[in-house]
């Protein structure tokens, strides 16, 4: 039970640093609002490895399978903060969070999926 509270504490800590950059970086949406997603789309990703490579220090083996669940929990924990926060408190309609922020959340799945499957080969090797 422990260890799933880590895991949505840990997408919870991965929305809430990238939410709170959107909002540090928002005035930048108005003059270059291509340039903004791009940030957060990097920031994301560069959150996101750092985040997995701090999960996976407590695995010893099936790396790929842990990295999937991560990439599963990870996703539901943000897009259901995103839910409560664009859609419910933002006024956002479905599409526009999905063209505006949501087509960015592959990401979230396939990052720790995709790092484990590189780990699970790298230990075969």
């Amino acid at each position: 039970m422990k260890t799933y509270l880590s895991l949505l504490a840990t997408g919870a800590l991965l929305w809430a640093l990238a939410f709170g950059l959107s909002v540090v970086i928002f005035p930048l949406k108005a003059a270059n609002a291509p340039l903004f997603h791009n940030i957060l789309v990097v920031a994301m990703g560069a959150i996101g490895g750092v985040l997995t490579l701090l999960r996976f220090r407590s695995a010893s083996s099936g790396y790929a399978r842990y990295g999937l669940m991560l990439g599963f929990v990870w996703l539901g924990v943000n897009l259901g903060l995103d839910l409560i926060v664009f859609l419910g408190s933002f006024g956002f309609t479905l599409h526009q969070y999905v063209s505006e922020i949501g087509s960015a959340y592959p990401l979230i799945l396939l990052q720790p999926w995709l790092m484990g499957l590189a780990a699970d080969r790298a230990h075969r090797v």
